[in-house]
């Protein structure tokens, strides 16, 4: 489902969310107009979650995002206690592996990647 932020009309900023089974997942994909960051569009996207999740009887919201367990000096270390604080649980995934589906663009992709550090 499509969550947006509306402003006159006028759709300000939007991102994915999935729900099944009473458990909402916050997806990090989504788009912002850079005109209105000032007045925290972002966070409205949240909170609007959050009320659909509570209106609708959902038990959890995952909004991903946090340290490593075990690594108390990495930047999003606050990140995690914050979420720890409101009653979250922390829940690890290891392993990432990427699924090449066209070769050349993945090349070009991890390249670019590379430059950008």
């Amino acid at each position: 489902m499509m969550i947006g932020a509306f402003l006159k009309g006028v759709m300000i900023a939007g991102t994915i969310c999935l729900f099944q089974d009473k458990h909402a997942i916050f997806c990090p994909y989504g788009f912002f107009d850079r005109e209105y960051s000032k007045i925290g569009v972002q966070h409205f996207l949240k909170f609007k979650l959050f009320q659909r999740a509570r209106d609708h009887g959902y038990r959890s919201v995952d909004t991903g995002g946090g340290a490593p367990t075990g690594f108390p000096k990495h930047p999003l270390a606050g990140v995690s206690a914050f979420k720890e604080s409101l009653g979250g649980t922390k829940t690890d995934f290891y392993g990432s592996y990427d699924i090449v589906l066209n070769p050349l663009l993945y090349r070009i992709f991890k390249l670019r990647y590379k430059l950008r550090a």
